[in-house]
């Protein structure tokens, strides 16, 4: 892993960091991989055949359902084109982004209310059936 460190550092977390064939500089990070996934996905319309391998998905605010919607082999050229910037991917609409948004203010009360980790060492966290918490230093 050694070996490893000093090309990471070089590439700054870039999971591309190079050129394009005309010689001009092309990076893609982490974050620009997960923002054309997320812009990609797709929630199925309402003619959808629910037999062909997935859950019926609810007409109003899929989100709760599906994230940002649903993902398969379709999704990869569309974001290949994104990324390599030969085509966008439209911004999602605004119900989705503040559905989104608040799934994840959600999440992170409940990882405030309920850390997994210790926060300090030697304790440990227990959460009873009701919900209440003790802690055993």
């Amino acid at each position: 892993m050694m070996a490893l460190e000093p090309l990471l550092n070089s590439r700054q977390g870039m999971l591309v960091d190079g050129t394009d064939a005309d010689g001009n500089p092309f990076i893609v990070s982490n974050a620009d991989v997960r923002e054309a996934l997320n812009r990609s996905a797709w929630y199925p319309d309402v003619g959808w055949d629910p037999t062909s391998g997935t859950m019926p998905i609810s007409p109003v605010a899929p989100c709760t359902q599906t994230g940002w919607g649903l993902v398969n082999l379709s999704n990869i050229e569309p974001m290949i084109a994104h990324l390599n910037q030969s085509a966008d991917l439209s911004e999602r609409p605004g119900d989705v982004v503040a559905c989104m948004n608040a799934n994840q203010d959600m999440r992170e009360a409940y990882w405030n209310a309920y850390p997994s980790a210790p926060t300090q060492p030697g304790e440990l966290f227990v959460t009873g059936s009701q919900g209440a918490e003790r802690r055993f230093v």
